[in-house]
């Protein structure tokens, strides 16, 4: 399976594929809602559109390599920990 699939909709694995991820990381896109997807019956599904937009505010026209702002997660995280402690 590939994007260029006539399909308007993948499942979790088949979009994974399709951009070379894996599954857990397509799922972790998932749950932090930077990718949107629907659940049909048993089925979650990522429509076209919305795996191609995802892959699109990725992309950096400068030509340098961007990380994501993990400042967020990583503030959540320690303020977690310091619960737990």
């Amino acid at each position: 399976m590939n994007i260029q699939d006539n399909r308007v909709a993948f499942s979790v694995n088949e979009s994974a594929e399709s951009c070379g991820l894996s599954a857990k990381t397509v799922w972790q896109k998932i749950h932090s809602g930077e990718l949107r997807a629907a659940r049909v019956g048993s089925r979650v599904l990522v429509l076209r559109s919305d795996l191609e937009a995802w892959l699109s505010s990725l992309a950096n026209n400068s030509g340098a390599l961007t990380r994501p702002d993990l400042s967020e997660g990583v503030t959540a995280r320690n303020k977690a920990r310091a619960r737990v402690r």
